[in-house]
């Protein structure tokens, strides 16, 4: 739904402008991204997303039988690796609110017969009950998320006591290359963006988006103010590019 802005003008006359939503902007340019996204992904990374997100399943400790939903999903990267590793008996939920990045993702389950649960969903309104997962995980989503402190509590509430939130999400790297990172970030990614996909806007305020969230010790702080865990930590990944956080449920 749009915001509806109220400006004063000289006139003394208030006029009603809109202004779409950040869920609503990051709808629509995902949307946009669809068709090479997986590509772009690898080239961005030099490949090294894969391995973070084969990271953050290692740490959800799921195994075979269990279950778990995947928020912002995307096209699946992280449903399909846990979906490895419950087998054929456990249960993945694949969640996104984009309907272009779930029908690639549908494509890859109806070629490679995964057995995901596919749902077009809204990560701050979870219609599972409480404690129905083992696990809950989110890569690269909760910065485009309207409120990531209601992420945080539906992610946990509908998480079993004991069970874990995993988040993979960007950071912003500090140190001697911290000037480098920055400048490929907000330099080369939109140029690739431009190449590849023809996308130079998008993926100049993909990167831009994560250089504001907060991450390291600020993200945990507002893990800990979702009074959601009753352990969180977390892992930093090639100086800081990235954080991988855990949060162990109430």
């Amino acid at each position: 739904m749009c915001l509806l802005i109220y400006k004063l003008r000289k006139n003394n006359i208030y006029k009603v402008e809109t202004e779409e939503s950040m869920s609503e902007k990051v709808n629509k340019l995902f949307s946009e991204v669809a068709e090479h996204y997986d590509l772009m992904n690898n080239l961005i990374t030099f490949g090294m997303h894969s391995g973070w997100k084969k990271k953050l399943v290692e740490l959800t400790n799921v195994s075979k039988d269990n279950s778990a939903i995947d928020i912002a999903t995307g096209t699946g990267d992280v449903a399909i690796l846990l979906q490895e590793k419950v087998g054929s008996n456990g249960r993945i939920v694949a969640l996104d609110f984009n309907k272009e990045m779930l029908d690639k993702l549908k494509e890859k389950d109806t070629e490679q017969k995964y057995g995901l649960e596919i749902e077009l969903g809204d990560a701050l309104s979870l219609k599972y009950d409480d404690n129905t997962f083992d696990a809950s995980t989110i890569s690269y989503g909760i910065r485009n998320v309207d409120d990531p402190l209601i992420c945080l509590k539906e992610m946990s509430r509908v998480v079993k006591p004991n069970g874990k939130v995993v988040i993979l999400e960007t950071g912003q790297p500090i140190g001697i290359l911290s000037p480098l990172i920055k400048i490929y970030q907000k330099g080369i990614i939109p140029i690739l963006g431009k190449i590849i996909a023809n996308q130079f806007k998008n993926y100049y305020y993909l990167p831009d988006t994560a250089s504001r969230f907060p991450s390291g010790d600020n993200f945990t702080k507002l893990m800990e103010k979702s009074e959601s865990f009753s352990k969180i930590t977390k892992i930093k990944l090639m100086f800081g590019v990235s954080y991988i956080y855990i949060g162990i449920v109430k």
